[in-house]
């Protein structure tokens, strides 16, 4: 009981705005928290003996949100001001508001109240990560990841947040800066041939006109083939060699033959001796595998890998 006591009474405190102490008794063994709040209106430290944590708490048409200082704390929780249960496991801040509930008080009831307050902790989500720039740059981190097995009340709530930072500088790019999911890619899907390619694009790489960002809301496209093609076709002289002597830029290029195939007019299997093609000289088709816009015989640092050799729809 004292060890449940533990891990609930720190939000407990966050969320009974009136109470600023509580003691829990268990077989003569009392702990005491005490609830300090500032310095700034949204910050609140809970310290017991020994332990001290600092929460950032948001309000708004009576929905309460808190991010613990320094990043999610998982499991989070939510509340009807006393504990209700877990929040989904990629959650990572914990949130109270009047919900309805059913008579064990163990989960939520199906009303139009409960649909408003969740749009009321969306909102409090929001005005948190507009006034906050700690909190803006982990806004991600809070919110988690997406899990199709979460119940559709909250994969709701975590659909309507997205929606909020949907123009917010919230997604970390490779470069350290922070950008709005309509301004990057999302990676491509991990143990992926493309994710693999994505290496050869600088931290501040931009591919039509977007950076890339490995944490990002699904308003964010995925990066795909024609933007490793985009990439290539503007990239300079040394970007295509080294995309030429890469493994994973064909393995990319070559791994996506329905999105390749249905373009190619004419195809031929060619060999590459002495870094070079032989017998493309003036000719006017071009490598599918390195579709970069490298036109005639001078693609080079191939070895002697076979390539493939197309005329496009484009040509």
């Amino acid at each position: 009981a004292l060890a449940a006591a533990r891990a609930e009474a720190p939000r407990l405190l966050l969320f009974a705005r009136r109470l600023a102490s509580l003691a829990v008794t268990v077989d003569g063994a009392t702990q005491t928290w005490t609830a300090t709040r500032g310095p700034g209106a949204s910050r609140v430290a809970v310290a017991t003996a020994g332990a001290a944590a600092a929460y950032d708490v948001f309000e708004s048409a009576g929905a309460t949100v808190a991010f613990r200082a320094g990043g999610p704390e998982r499991p989070a929780f939510y509340h009807a001001v006393l504990p209700v249960a877990p929040l989904p496991a990629s959650f990572g801040f914990s949130l109270s508001a009047p919900f309805d509930l059913v008579a064990s008080r163990a989960a939520l009831r199906a009303t139009a109240r409960n649909v408003a307050l969740r749009v009321a902790v969306a909102d409090a989500f929001a005005a948190a990560v507009a006034s906050n720039d700690e909190l803006r740059g982990r806004a991600l981190d809070y919110l988690g990841g997406e899990d199709r097995a979460e119940p559709p009340f909250w994969a709701a709530l975590r659909a309507d947040v997205a929606a909020r930072l949907a123009d917010v500088a919230c997604c970390r790019c490779d470069d350290g800066s922070l950008a709005a999911p309509a301004e990057v890619f999302r990676y491509p899907e991990a143990g992926s041939s493309l994710r693999a390619a994505v290496a050869l694009l600088g931290p501040g790489a931009r591919v039509r006109g977007r950076r890339l960002a490995r944490v990002a809301t699904a308003a964010a496209p995925r990066f795909a083939l024609d933007d490793l093609v985009a990439w290539a076709e503007n990239a300079d002289e040394d970007e295509r060699a080294a995309a030429a002597a890469s493994d994973a830029f064909w393995a990319a290029l070559l791994d996506a033959e329905p999105e390749l195939w249905p373009r190619i007019r004419g195809l031929e299997v060619v060999a590459c001796t002495r870094n070079a093609l032989p017998g493309t000289q003036g000719r006017k088709g071009r490598l599918v595998a390195a579709n970069i816009g490298l036109q005639g015989g001078a693609l080079r640092h191939l070895g002697a890998r076979p390539v493939v050799e197309a005329e496009e729809d484009r040509h």
